[in-house]
């Protein structure tokens, strides 16, 4: 049975206050909070700050976007669950913002995969903007080079695109002569006499990829694209194989139709990309057994290990986009590995794996980089190349990127201490070897200091140095390695960015200050205690006055600086005092075109108190005043009133705002310069487009054309008639006059 505790409580004692200020950024209130049980399936809304920060760059360029920073979860599934944010966990769609075109046209992603979205097909009931980038349902591709997928035979997932899956087509020249090339290769380790490319006699120069007489056997490997365009002349070869005893054996390419008629046998390979070419070959040689009298033994078959080998057999032609035309992928080409091949011979496009060497630190000499040249092209147009992992601390290579051998290098050590002041070798002392030493590192060995990346992203745990401090010895510091080799990043509880209880909490650092911390209003605010902030937080917080002033608020690090309250220090002078001294009236005349006596104009003779009982300052009182445009009165605080630029009532605020923005808007933007086709159809009576709240008659000069507010009356120039239509809807979609779109009739 679940325990009945509240959520505040839960959250307390398994510090996840960042649910708390989730809920309270989200506008739940802090009762609710403590009156929720943290099992239960209520629903409430949640804020997530890395959307917020995504909305905020974005709702520049897009004001129509709507708030996915809140959404809205069970309870219990983001406490017992531990459910992270929907959006940024790409359960919940949101257009522009982790869709599959966003993610395409990213400044970082549009040179890689840019392509994509010409490729989309119109198969698709789904559009591009409407699935994930790592969506894993299949959809349908088409390629604008050689029309491959137009009758909807390119069918894989978003994902395996993302990935580097290519049009199947364009990249086949080199899979399938290196396919055929494979199954020839171990078909001559038995059948020395096997024949390649064997013309059919008094065929008119029929081919068979393979022959081998003494089994009147013929061996064909079948690209999909080409061999699905042309079922009957696959048919054609069979039947004229039928009829001179031949017996066909047919290894198929994924993708490839289910014929009827055209071999003895057939194989189709589940994988693109030659991953199922080694059970295709054992396939053949399993036929091959089957129908001979001959006891072979079936040779090991392994195409990646005889790579070099059965290269020598392929006649590659020089190509036009070469390797050998990107000086880094000509340098770094294995002059071992990749047998006879030269870098003019093979496409920069190509997705077969070659062997590649780095000549500065020497990765890649054994063989261990292996990758194909396509996967190392970031962006052919300019010439961008993914240059040595290992260079790039991508890679593990003991001896020259490990964090052990960087931290011992006097290159970097010098480095690291001009740029940070510290000893590099520091960082191998607070290595946590026994916390460490539990994680599997992707070499599947324990973590050591020299089988990580000098720069890995991942976590390992560290022990601060310091004697004091010794944060960390209970395994509760874990951060990136490279966010300390490369960010230069200390131990946090030294920093005062984590806070521990009883060791630098201002509540045990500063007893004095914390004396005056408001409880209640942090709480309501921010969820958290004294004991959860540190001297040197930036945290607005909220604090109590000894001589009794309301609570107000200073940053954490400013008043461990400078314990007074703000109050008492500078903050005395009433209101008629402040407003009748000459400088800040001069002040207050330059800043807002006004004159400060007027706040003391404006106050109401219904108030209890006057304006040299109130400080200049209060943020707390409710005080009437009488609005000097409309002359109605109105509750506000002296400081909002002093800061207002107008000094009305809101209502009269917004309506000179809003006439305000409409005298000051950019002539190019008015719908008059930006549209003027469409000022033929404004309504001639200008009652019909007067705004009664603003007093002001609606102008195709005083209007934007992004205006979506207004209901503007229009009256067509051709027929008369008369409809209502915002700006905006109807510039973005250019209607017409209904009913001459209705009738047919041309504007």
């Amino acid at each position: 049975m679940k325990e009945k505790k509240f959520l505040y409580d839960w959250c307390v004692e398994n510090n996840r206050q960042d649910l708390i200020k989730s809920l309270l950024k989200a506008g739940v209130d802090i009762e609710t909070i403590k009156t929720t049980r943290y099992a239960s399936k209520k629903v409430l809304p949640f804020f997530c700050e890395k959307c917020k920060e995504k909305y905020d760059e974005l709702i520049k360029t897009n004001p129509n976007l709507p708030k996915f920073y809140i959404q809205k979860y069970e309870v219990q599934k983001k406490t017992i669950s531990e459910y992270g944010c929907k959006v940024c966990n790409s359960r919940y769609l949101v257009k522009g913002v982790n869709d599959l075109k966003t993610f395409c046209l990213k400044e970082e992603n549009k040179s890689k995969y840019g392509h994509l979205i010409n490729e989309w097909s119109d198969f698709n009931k789904q559009k591009i903007d409407e699935v994930f980038p790592n969506h894993t349902k299949k959809v349908y591709w088409e390629c604008p080079k050689c029309g491959y997928g137009k009758n909807k035979e390119w069918h894989v997932e978003p994902n395996s695109r993302i990935k580097g899956n290519n049009c199947p087509n364009c990249s086949s020249e080199l899979r399938k002569s290196h396919a055929e090339k494979a199954v020839y290769y171990y078909i001559k380790k038995i059948f020395p006499n096997a024949i390649e490319n064997y013309k059919i006699p008094n065929t008119d120069q029929l081919e068979l990829d393979i022959y081998i007489e003494e089994l009147s056997l013929g061996i064909e490997y079948d690209g999909s694209y080409w061999h699905n365009k042309k079922p009957k002349k696959d048919q054609n070869k069979y039947k004229i194989c039928k009829d001179r005893n031949i017996k066909l054996l047919r290894l198929r390419e994924k993708g490839s139709k289910e014929t009827p008629n055209i071999a003895t046998n057939c194989y189709y390979l589940k994988s693109h990309n030659n991953k199922d070419l080694n059970n295709a070959i054992q396939y053949a040689f399993e036929y091959i057994k089957s129908i001979s009298d001959n006891d072979f033994v079936i040779p090991q078959i392994d195409w990646e290990k005889d790579f070099a080998e059965i290269e020598e057999l392929i006649e590659l032609q020089v190509k036009e986009n070469s390797v050998a035309k990107y000086q880094l992928l000509d340098e770094q080409w294995h002059p071992d590995l990749n047998g006879k091949t030269t870098t003019d011979r093979v496409y920069v496009q190509s997705n077969t794996k070659r062997y590649w060497r780095c000549l500065e630190c020497g990765y890649g000499t054994k063989g261990e980089w292996y990758v194909s040249p396509n996967s190392r092209v970031e962006d052919a147009e300019n010439n961008k190349i993914n240059g040595c992992p290992s260079c790039a601390n991508k890679k593990l290579y003991k001896g020259y990127n490990d964090f052990e051998t960087r931290c011992n290098d006097e290159k970097y050590q010098k480095e690291y201490k001009k740029k940070y002041n510290e000893d590099l070798k520091l960082l191998l002392k607070e290595w946590n070897e026994e916390e460490n030493s539990k994680i599997i590192a992707k070499n599947d060995k324990p973590l050591t200091k020299d089988n990580i990346t000098f720069g890995s992203g991942d976590e390992v745990y560290w022990i601060c140095s310091n004697p004091k401090c010794r944060y960390g010895k209970n395994g509760e510091w874990k951060t990136p390695l490279k966010s300390r080799t490369i960010s230069g990043r200390g131990c946090p509880a030294c920093a005062g960015k984590i806070v521990e209880k009883g060791k630098n909490d201002i509540a045990t650092t500063h007893p004095e200050i914390a004396d005056q911390w408001d409880e209640e209003m942090n709480l309501k605010e921010f969820g958290i205690t004294k004991y959860e902030v540190s001297k040197g937080s930036h945290l607005f917080a909220y604090w109590k006055c000894d001589n009794g002033h309301s609570s107000y608020q200073v940053v954490v690090n400013d008043k461990t600086a400078n314990n007074s309250c703000p109050l008492c220090r500078n903050w005395k002078t009433d209101l008629e005092t402040y407003c009748n001294n000459e400088e800040n009236q001069k002040k207050y005349k330059d800043k807002f075109d006004r004159e400060l006596k007027s706040i003391l104009e404006d106050w109401h003779p219904d108030n209890k108190i006057k304006p040299k009982d109130i400080r200049h300052t209060d943020d707390n009182e409710q005080i009437l005043w009488k609005c000097p445009i409309c002359k109605r009165p109105y509750i506000s605080t002296v400081r909002k009133k002093l800061k207002s630029e107008t000094g009305a009532c809101n209502e009269c605020a917004t309506k000179q705002r809003k006439l305000s923005q409409r005298a000051n808007l950019p002539k190019e933007k008015t719908l008059a310069y930006a549209n003027p086709e469409f000022v033929k159809d404004w309504h001639p009576d200008r009652q019909k487009n007067y705004i009664k709240e603003l007093d002001l008659y609606l102008t195709p000069e005083n209007i934007a054309l992004g205006n979506h507010t207004d209901k503007i009356w229009w009256k067509c120039h051709i027929c008369e008639y008369e409809w209502q239509m915002d700006v905006r809807y109807r510039n973005q979609h250019q209607q017409k006059c209904p009913k001459c779109n209705y009738e047919g009739k041309k504007h």
